[in-house]
C-alpha cells in the first residue's frame, strides 16, 4: 500500500445527529504536536468569502466524525465536538483564509502526511511551476472507498509563484468534486540525486503544498471550469508559528 493512503481521512461533518457532508482532513506534525486541517468552510459551515451558510437547511456543523487508519492499519474513528459559536476557542483559522487547525491529543495516532514527505537538502528547494502535475488525496461526493483516498491527478492552471513570491493560492484543473474540500494536494515527481560517488540515484520527491478548498464557482454552480482553489502549505506553518508555543 502506498503510505500517502493512510494520510488523507474520510470526514463527515453532523449538527448534532444530523450528517451534512462529507469533506476530507488530514494530520500535520509540528513542533513534537499533531494537528488536523481541513478547511474553514467544513468546520464553520459558511462561506469563507461571503459568511453564507452552505446547508439548505442552515444547519452549522458542531461535530467531526474522522475516520482513518492508523501506522497499524487498524481502522479508527475520532469524533471531535466543538462549539459552533466559538470556533476559535478549539481551532486556529483566520478570516478569509480557508484553512482550520485543530491541536489534538495522543491519542490521535493517524499518520501526519509531513512525517512521509521527502526531505530535501539545505541548500534545495522545490520550485512548483504551471502546469505541473499535483495529486489530490480525498473523497469525491463523499465516496467511502474503504475509508482510502482516491488520487485525483491535477495540473497547476495559474501561476504559484510570481517574482519570486509565492502566492496564497492557485488553481488546479482537475475534475474535483464535493467531498474532496480539505484534501491535502501532494507534489510527487521523479527527481536525480547524487550519492557520495557522485552516482546518480532516482528518487521520487513527494511533498504537501497546499490544502484543497473547493471548485471556483463551487456553492453557486457546479458545470464550471473545474478550476479547483488551493491554498498553500506555508499558511498552515504560518499560523501553526504564529499561534503555538512550545
Amino acid at each position: 500500500m502506498n503510505p500517502f493512503s493512510l494520510s488523507s481521512f474520510y470526514t463527515e461533518a453532523y449538527y448534532n445527529d444530523i450528517r451534512l457532508g462529507p469533506a476530507t482532513s488530514f494530520a500535520y506534525a509540528f513542533e513534537g504536536k499533531k494537528f488536523l486541517i481541513t478547511n474553514l468552510h467544513v468546520v464553520s459551515g459558511k462561506n469563507t468569502n461571503t459568511g453564507k451558510c452552505l446547508d439548505k437547511t442552515a444547519s452549522i456543523p458542531n461535530k467531526l466524525i474522522i475516520h482513518y487508519y492508523n501506522q497499524k492499519g487498524d481502522k479508527k474513528n475520532y469524533i471531535i465536538n466543538y462549539n459552533e459559536l466559538n470556533l476559535s476557542d478549539e481551532w486556529l483559522f483566520t478570516d478569509k483564509i480557508d484553512i482550520a487547525i485543530k491541536e489534538m491529543p495522543a491519542d490521535f495516532d493517524a499518520v501526519a502526511i509531513n512525517t512521509l514527505e521527502f526531505e530535501l537538502e539545505e541548500n534545495e528547494t522545490l520550485q512548483l511551476d504551471i502546469k505541473d502535475t499535483l495529486i489530490v488525496l480525498g473523497y469525491p461526493n463523499g465516496l467511502p472507498n474503504n475509508f482510502l483516498p482516491i488520487f485525483k491527478t491535477a495540473s497547476i492552471a495559474s501561476e504559484p509563484v510570481v517574482f519570486g513570491k509565492k502566492l496564497d493560492t492557485f488553481y488546479i484543473d482537475a475534475a474535483t468534486r464535493k467531498g474532496m474540500s480539505g484534501s491535502p494536494v501532494l507534489y510527487s515527481s521523479n527527481i536525480l540525486k547524487t550519492n557520495k560517488n557522485n552516482a546518480f540515484l532516482p528518487c521520487v520527491v513527494n511533498s504537501l503544498v497546499g490544502i484543497y478548498s473547493g471548485r471556483d464557482g463551487l456553492w453557486e454552480n457546479e458545470a464550471d471550469a473545474q478550476l479547483g482553489i488551493v491554498w498553500s502549505t506555508d499558511l498552515v506553518i504560518k499560523l501553526l508559528k504564529e499561534n503555538i508555543t512550545r
